[in-house]
Formats: structure tokens, sequence, C-alpha cells
């Protein structure tokens, strides 16, 4: 067995943490040798002792071609900063290694971390955490939800997890004004603003592509096809939006609530017309 291991001695021989990790998990197997003889015919609570030489691996991307692009949608400190799940064992919360559970920022190191600064915003809190997540480059996994229990607990204290993310914070113009106005933080954290323009003159880029772009949205949304006079007056009402009769807007979010509200109406149809485009409109 040391053998094997003498290949990770010289692989990690530059992490400390890592050489450190290696020489107690040798002292514990030495420890517990006759767990390892008893493996096969072990029941009860010497499977519970084995959990100790599990690996948790908590984030895996080793399936993606390039940096990972993470969008948050509900964010929390549990979804964000990753969560310790604790089970209750005769009357005392218990936690291990195994309990822990990678949020966004674990998942998004090494890429990119799409958020909304309104969906953020709504928790002082936690905004105050991601900032200060991202100012030190580290991220802890919280662990107040047990603390603040009037019970016992036997649980685990993951140190911090070193973060290199790029935040894309995703807003309208009056809130980054706002952040930038009484956020003393905030400029100093996010320095590239990049405005996207909400509409777009009409070419034939746009006839081609947004035929393409309703598809895609009735995929993602599980809603049934479209005839031509649905997207003819999907169209119109997106031109309409714009205020011009030369441009087109954008904005999904308000194409989307109106296909929704227009597959309610065509309930029992096989297809949404025009006809149901219009009344979800008005």
């Amino acid at each position: 067995m040391w053998w094997k291991f003498s290949r990770y001695d010289e692989r990690y021989c530059h992490e400390p943490q890592a050489v450190e990790f290696l020489n107690r998990l040798k002292k514990e197997i030495v420890k517990n040798v006759d767990l390892f003889l008893m493996w096969k015919s072990a029941e009860g609570n010497t499977q519970m002792l084995a959990k100790r030489f599990k690996l948790n691996l908590i984030v895996d991307n080793s399936s993606l071609n390039g940096a990972p692009v993470i969008y948050e949608e509900v964010p929390s400190f549990q979804s964000l900063f990753g969560t310790i799940s604790y089970t209750m064992e005769m009357g005392v919360l218990y936690a291990d290694h195994t309990s822990i559970k990678a949020g966004s920022l674990h998942r998004a190191r090494g890429g990119y971390l799409v958020i909304r600064a309104s969906d953020l915003l709504k928790n002082y809190m936690l905004w105050d955490a991601f900032k200060k997540a991202i100012m030190h480059s580290k991220v802890r996994i919280p662990g107040y939800t047990v603390e603040n229990f009037l019970l016992p607990y036997v649980g685990v204290s993951p140190e911090p997890v070193p973060l290199n993310v790029k935040v894309v914070l995703i807003g309208d113009y009056l809130t980054y004004q706002l952040l930038s106005f009484y956020d003393p933080e905030f400029n100093r954290l996010f320095k590239v603003k990049a405005e996207f323009d909400p509409v777009v003159d009409l070419d034939e880029e746009v006839y081609e592509k947004f035929p393409k772009l309703v598809k895609k949205i009735l995929q993602e949304e599980g809603i049934k096809d479209l005839d031509g006079s649905a997207l003819s007056e999907l169209f119109k009402y997106a031109v309409m939006l714009s205020g011009s009769k030369k441009k087109i807007s954008v904005v999904m979010g308000d194409i989307v609530d109106v296909i929704r509200e227009a597959n309610v109406f065509s309930e029992g149809e096989r297809i949404i017309r025009g006809e149901h485009i219009k009344r979800a409109i008005e």
C-alpha cells in the first residue's frame, strides 16, 4: 500500500497541506488496520467508522472542455457558500466531512459566476458576505445554522477554500448608480461596466435569428410550438416594445411572459396560434 502513497508524495510534495493530509492519513490507516481486515464482514458501527476514509469530492469539473460558467438563480448562503448537512443520532446533531456540500462559488472556481444584483441585494448580510469572499479570495462554508440551535452537536469546520472566480453582476442602470454612490466597496470590486442595449436595429440577421430564439425558449420552458401567425404576432410585439418600426426589443423577459400566458390560453390545443398571442398581449 505504501508504494501507492509514494506516487502522491512525489506529486504533491510542493503542497504543504496535501503532504500533511497524506501523513495523517497514513497514521490513521495504521491505527485502524483492524477495520480494513474486517472490511467485508463488518456491520453496523464499523461501517460508520469506515466513513472517515471515504473521499468527498464536492466539485468535479473534469468533464468540462473550458472554464465553468455558473448562473445562480436563487442566491442564498447555502447556494453560494455551500452547506454542512447534519443528522440526528441519539439526540445529538452529527456531521463529518462527507456532509459537506459545495456552493456556486466552489463550482465556479477558475471560471465565471453570473448572478442578478437585485436577487443578491435582497439580503444585506448575504451581499456583505459575498463581497468579503471576493475581497479576500476565500470561500468559507458557514456553520451558523447549527451554532444557533440549543442542541449538542458534533460537526466539522472546513478551512476556507481559495477563490479564483470572475463575477458577472446583472442589473439595471439605477442599481449600478446606487451601488456606485452608496457602497464604497462596489467600484473597487467590480471595475468593468458593460452596458447591454435592449433595442437593436432590424436587419436580416434579426429576421433569421428571431424564430430560432423563440424555438429555444419553447424548448427550455417545455411549451408547445407556435404556428406562423403566433410567431408573427410575437415579432410585432417585440417591435412595438422598441418604440420604433425600424428596431426591435431583445428583452427576453417580456417575450417569455407573453409566450407563457398564451400557452395557458391555448390549453386543450396542440399549438399556440396568433389569437392566443394577441390575447396574452392585451
